[in-house]
């Protein structure tokens, strides 16, 4: 597995987490930061999600939470 990158908007560490089974996202894996709470959408695989967290780009469409309040953006 690919290591995981320091959250792009604030610097600290970020981590991998897996929805519960009795969530809607079941099973679903996403990386989000400690801190700011910056995080990717849902994925099916754990190297998928880490792999769209760790692309350093200005394209940033898959990062879909505020990065500050934690809102979703549209």
């Amino acid at each position: 597995m690919n290591e995981i990158k320091n959250c792009p908007f604030c610097g600290n560490k970020a981590i991998l987490r897996k929805r519960r089974p009795d969530h809607i996202m079941n099973g679903k894996s996403f990386v989000c930061c400690v801190e700011c709470k910056a995080k990717t959408g849902y994925y099916d695989t754990e190297e998928e999600a880490i792999q769209i967290w760790n692309r350093r780009t200005n394209d940033i469409s898959n990062i879909n939470y505020c990065p500050h309040c934690g809102e979703k953006i549209v």
